[in-house]
C-alpha cells in the first residue's frame, strides 16, 4: 500500500488526487520516503537498560 503511494505521488498526481482514492493520510508516508529513501518500517533503539551505565561498570 505505502510503494502503490509513492508511485502516485511520483507518476505526478497530488495529495488531494492520492488521498480520497485510498482513504488514507499519505502526507507522511510521502514524507518518510522524500526523508529515507524507503517505505519499510526502519529498526529502532530496542529496550532500555534497566541498570544505569554505572552499575554495569561495577559489575563488571
Amino acid at each position: 500500500m505505502r510503494q502503490m503511494v509513492v508511485d502516485l505521488h511520483k507518476s505526478g498526481n497530488g495529495y488531494r488526487q492520492i488521498e480520497p482514492c485510498l482513504k488514507l493520510p499519505i502526507r507522511t508516508i510521502i514524507n518518510k520516503f522524500k526523508a529515507n529513501g524507503a517505505v519499510m518500517n526502519l529498526p529502532r533503539r530496542g529496550r532500555k537498560s534497566s541498570f544505569p551505565p554505572r552499575a554495569v561498570r561495577r559489575m563488571v
